[in-house]
């Protein structure tokens, strides 16, 4: 028989997704610090413990750099570069992201569209001319 106290994971599979399978912290839309990330972890804490180890937050970055966002529009390129166009996300910094992009209006819109709705702290995305960049 296992000591200490039973693990919420008990039971679960790599492939459960349900969202009432996961541990509440889990399910929170509170914003990513140090701080929240350090109380999420509060509630698996004892197990880690019970089980020898224990885990210290020491950072948190956003989920929008440069890089991510530019993964992100991958999917997106082909069809800009089909119509002559570019994309490259040049900086995201304070809500903020400045892109240098060429081509057409409408897929310029899906760029920024797009980059908001997947990264929910970037509030405006800037249109960055060639001649700007």
């Amino acid at each position: 028989a296992q000591e200490g106290p039973e693990s919420p994971f008990e039971g679960m599979t790599a492939t459960s997704k349900s969202a009432d399978d996961m541990p509440e912290a889990q399910k929170s839309s509170e914003e990513m610090t140090v701080e929240s990330v350090d109380r999420a972890l509060d509630e698996v804490r004892p197990y880690l413990i019970s089980d020898g180890g224990n885990v210290e937050v020491q950072l948190v970055e956003p989920d929008s750099t440069v890089d991510t966002v530019n993964t992100h529009l991958d999917f997106l390129r082909p069809a800009i570069s089909n119509y002559g166009g570019s994309v490259e996300v040049l900086k995201v910094e304070n809500g903020v992201c400045e892109i240098k992009y060429e081509g057409p209006e409408v897929i310029w819109e899906g760029v920024s569209t797009s980059i908001t709705d997947r990264f929910p702290e970037v509030s405006e995305v800037r249109r960055i001319g060639a001649e700007e960049a």
